[in-house]
C-alpha cells in the first residue's frame, strides 16, 4: 500500500520547514565575521526522564546533574506535570497536548493504545530526518510484544514493582529478553552506545528519551548506594499537618499512618536518584568527548512529583504542590542561558513545542499543540490547569481539575457523573504548604468568587492548541 496522504502531505510540510531553516542557517554563518562549525544547522534531541522524582528535596544528592543543568542550563522552578501520573504525563510529553486532548487519562491497560502515535513529536522528528531513539521505561502495562512506533532503536520496559529496578522483561529492537543488570545502568548503556554508532552517521541529527524507572517505589537503590549517606531532613508543615476536616473526604479516608512511611520513602527514592545522577554524568561525557554539547538540546524533568506525607498522604495524583510541581531544566547552548532562572509557568506539554521550534519544523495545524516553546521569551502564562480522572474504586482519588496561579490554587472534585463534590482553595502567598482551605474555614469574608473560578475552569477543560493556559 502507498503512503497515506495525510502523512504525506506532512511529510512534504516537515521537509519544506527544515530546508527553510537550513537555508536561512547557511545564510546566517555566510553574513557572519566569525567561522562557524561544520555542525548539522538542527540539534540533536535529548530527554532525561525520571519516575516520581519530587521538586523539593531530591537534587542535592544529584551533583553531576546539577552542574550540567542548574549551572550550565536554565532552572524553570515554576514547571508542572498537568497530570500528575505516569502515562498521561508522558504522552503529554510526547505530543505537547493536555490529557483532554489526547486522551491517555490512566495507567491502566490498554489506556495508551488510544494514543495517537503519529502526532508525537518523535513522529515528526523521525520524519524530518532525525534518527529516533527510546530507551527505559515507555507505558505502564505496555504490551511488549508491540513495538514502539516511530523509533528507529529502542530498549524500552513495562515495569512491575521490583522488576523495574532487576530482572525485568525489556523489548530490546523487537526482541525479548531478560535483563538482570540494574536498570538505571542499563538505560545509561543503552543511551551511550546508541550516541556512539551517531558518530558514524554525521551530521544526520537525532532524539534520543533515556527514562529510569528510579525513584519510582519500591525504590530499590544500587548496590553501592545501598547505606549512602543522606542530608538532613526535617517535616515541612504539610508533613506535620494535624487537622485535615477542610480537606476532601478522601484525604480525611486515608490512614495517618502513612506519616511514618515517610523517612524510608525518602531513604530509598534519594538512594535510587544517585545511580541517575551516575547517568548523567556518563552520558555527558560522552557528548563532550563526542563534540556534541554545543548542538544539543537537552532536557531533565520527572512525569510528575510525589506526595512524603503532606495532608498524611504517600504517593501522587493529588492536586497538591509536591505532586505536580517538577524538576525541570533545559540546556542548549547559544540558545538557553547557563546558569539562568527561568520562573514562567511551565509544563511538561511544553516540552514537543520546544523541540519542534528548534528543529525548524512546523506544528501540524491539524493536530494542534496546547504547549508553548520554551525558547520563544515573548509569552508568560497567569495561570496553569491541572487535571486528572479516577483510576480505580472510590476510595481513591476521585476525578478533579485544578487552576493555578502564582498566588492560588483552586480545584474542583467530581462524581462519575461530573458533578462538583468538593472544592478547594489556597492562598499560596500567604500559605504556600495548603493547610487551610479557604472555602471551609468558617469564614466568608475570605472566600474568593467561586463562579468566575468555576467558569474559568470549564473553559480550560475544554480548550485546543492557543486557547488553552
Amino acid at each position: 500500500m502507498g503512503e497515506h496522504p495525510t502523512k504525506r502531505k506532512r511529510r512534504r510540510r516537515i521537509a519544506l520547514s527544515v530546508a527553510f531553516a537550513t537555508a536561512a542557517m547557511a545564510c546566517t554563518q555566510l553574513l557572519s565575521t566569525r567561522p562557524v562549525a561544520a555542525t548539522s544547522p538542527r540539534p540533536n534531541v535529548l530527554i532525561i526522564l525520571t519516575d516520581d522524582q519530587r521538586a523539593s528535596g531530591t537534587m542535592s544528592v544529584m551533583p553531576a546533574t546539577r552542574k550540567w543543568f542548574a549551572r550550565r542550563g536554565t532552572t524553570y522552578p515554576n514547571a508542572f506535570a498537568t497530570t500528575p501520573l505516569c502515562c498521561p504525563s508522558r504522552s503529554s510529553i510526547f505530543t505537547g497536548r493536555y490529557a483532554h486532548n489526547h486522551g491517555v487519562q490512566s495507567n491502566q491497560k490498554g489506556a495508551a493504545d488510544v494514543l495517537d502515535q503519529s502526532t508525537t513529536m518523535q513522529a515528526y522528528l523521525q520524519d524530518a530526518g532525525y534518527r529516533t531513539a527510546m530507551v527505559g521505561k515507555y507505558f505502564n502495562a505496555w504490551d511488549l510484544s508491540v513495538n514502539p512506533q516511530y523509533f528507529d532503536h529502542w530498549a524500552i520496559e513495562s515495569p512491575n514493582g521490583p522488576t523495574g529496578y532487576s530482572g525485568g522483561t525489556w523489548n530490546i529492537d523487537g526482541a525479548l529478553r531478560t535483563v538482570d543488570t540494574y536498570s538505571t545502568d542499563f538505560i545509561a548503556q543503552q543511551g551511550v552506545r546508541f550516541l556512539d554508532s551517531r558518530e558514524s552517521s554525521d551530521p544526520q541529527p537525532w532524539f534520543l528519551e533515556l527514562a529510569t524507572f528510579a525513584p519510582h517505589m519500591p525504590a530499590v537503590p544500587a548496590a553501592k548506594y545501598a547505606d549512602a549517606s543522606l542530608p538532613p531532613f526535617h517535616l515541612d508543615p504539610s508533613m506535620r499537618e494535624q487537622s485535615l476536616s477542610d480537606k476532601p473526604p478522601f484525604v480525611n479516608d486515608r490512614s495517618r499512618a502513612a506519616q511514618f512511611g515517610i523517612l524510608a520513602t525518602r531513604a530509598t527514592q534519594l538512594r535510587s536518584l544517585m545511580s541517575v545522577d551516575d547517568l548523567v554524568k556518563r552520558v555527558f561525557a560522552t557528548l563532550q568527548r563526542d563534540g556534541e554539547l554545543k548542538n544539543t538540546l537537552v532536557f531533565f524533568l520527572s512525569d510528575n512529583g510525589i506526595l512524603w506525607g503532606a495532608h498524611g498522604i504517600m504517593g501522587k495524583q493529588t492536586p497538591y504542590t509536591p505532586s505536580i510541581v517538577l524538576p525541570f531544566f533545559a540546556r542548549w547552548p547559544g540558545h538557553l542561558a547557563g546558569g539562568a532562572t527561568d520562573t514562567r509557568l511551565v509544563a511538561n506539554i511544553d516540552i514537543a513545542p520546544t523541540v519542534l521550534q528548534a528543529a525548524g519544523i512546523e506544528q501540524d495545524s491539524a493536530h494542534p499543540m496546547d504547549g508553548r516553546s520554551l525558547l520563544d521569551t515573548t509569552w508568560v502564562r497567569n495561570r496553569m490547569l491541572t487535571e486528572f480522572w479516577q483510576i480505580k474504586h472510590p476510595s481513591d482519588v476521585p476525578t478533579w481539575a485544578s487552576l493555578r496561579t502564582r498566588s492560588s490554587q483552586y480545584v474542583e472534585y467530581y462524581d462519575a457523573s461530573g458533578h462538583i463534590t468538593f472544592r478547594e482553595y489556597y492562598d499560596l502567598k500567604t500559605d504556600p504548604w495548603e493547610l487551610t482551605n479557604l472555602l471551609h474555614d468558617g469564614r466568608r469574608a475570605d472566600d474568593p468568587a467561586v463562579a468566575a473560578l468555576h467558569k474559568q475552569l470549564a473553559q480550560d477543560r475544554k480548550c485546543v492548541g492557543t486557547g488553552c493556559p
